[in-house]
Parts: C-alpha cells; sequence; structure tokens
C-alpha cells in the first residue's frame, strides 16, 4: 500500500511537471511582430476607396510621412510609391520614422520606414519599384514582398511590422 501510494504521488508530480513544462515552452515562440527599432505608438485608419484609393491596386507603395517633399525628393525608380502627408490629428500615431503600406497582390502589409541597423527617425528607406527598400546610410537593402527581411548591408533585423486590421468597406487600421 505504501508503495502503491508513492507510485500514485510520483506519477501526479511527473504529470504536473510535463504539463508545465510543455505550457513553458509553447509560450517561448516568436512574437508577431519583434520590435526592431525604438518603440513608437503606430495607431491610424487609411481609405483605399477614399483619399488613399491608390493603394487599392496590387503591387502598390503608400509612404505616410510628415515631410512630403523632402521625402519625395530622395526617391529613385520609385514609380511605384506615392507619398502622403500625414495628417496632424493628435489621435493619430505614425510610428517612429513614418510608415509605408504595400499592396502585395491583394494584401496590405505595413512597415515603419525607420532603418533597424540606424535606429534613427530621420534615417529611412527608401522603397522603389523592385520592392525592395534601401537605407541610404548603411545602405542595407529589404525585401518588402518577403516580410521586410533584410537582402544585402550589415543590417541583421527586418523592417518593424505594423499590424493591419480590415475595417470593411476599404478601410484598414494600421497599429502596433
Amino acid at each position: 500500500s505504501f508503495k502503491l501510494k508513492n507510485r500514485l504521488i510520483m506519477k501526479r508530480i511527473y504529470i504536473y511537471l510535463t504539463t508545465i513544462l510543455t505550457v513553458l515552452l509553447a509560450s517561448c515562440g516568436e512574437e508577431e511582430n519583434p520590435q526592431t527599432i525604438p518603440y513608437a505608438p503606430c495607431n491610424f485608419v487609411i481609405n483605399t476607396r477614399g483619399f488613399q484609393e491608390y493603394l487599392n491596386s496590387p503591387f502598390t507603395i503608400g509612404a505616410f510621412v510628415k515631410d512630403k517633399a523632402s521625402f519625395e525628393s530622395k526617391l529613385t525608380n520609385a514609380s511605384v510609391v506615392k507619398v502622403y502627408d500625414f495628417p496632424n490629428w493628435a489621435s493619430e500615431k505614425h510610428g517612429f520614422g513614418g510608415v509605408m503600406v504595400i499592396n502585395n497582390n491583394g494584401s496590405l502589409v505595413a512597415y515603419d520606414l525607420c532603418c533597424p541597423n540606424e535606429d534613427n527617425a530621420s534615417i529611412r528607406v527608401l522603397p522603389n519599384n523592385d520592392f525592395k527598400a534601401k537605407c541610404p546610410k548603411c545602405k542595407s537593402e529589404f525585401a518588402l514582398l518577403s516580410g521586410g527581411a533584410p537582402v544585402s548591408g550589415p543590417v541583421r533585423e527586418k523592417l518593424q511590422q505594423y499590424r493591419v486590421n480590415n475595417n470593411g468597406n476599404g478601410e484598414y487600421r494600421i497599429m502596433n
């Protein structure tokens, strides 16, 4: 009886420890959008049936910045890129260095424009017609249709990605 009781206790301890270990290991997966640049809130709405109708077309890029003319002047080989000024609404937050939204054949993806190698809001990657974005300072290049992964240069992290929620009727909320 004593051996049987010890055996049951050991079995319960084993099951308990196995369950805890399984839960801990299952929760150690990668974050959906790991932070690759200094944190800045991102929360704004675009309307692909209204002002941002351009992004309704497949394989287009919209860049949302505070200094439209300056950013546009730095773009080369970028006829697929349309630059938008941020509205100055206090309720809207536009990430660390501005945001680019890509229509990847009908699915919208959003990235911060800040180069993760530089971590400086004023050093922004420049998207182009090859659906890559290049940092003008460190020369790192990122594949915009492949999760913002680095393809060349000294950078080791991908672009900071933001969530894109479809609100319906052509409205999308970009957020972290």
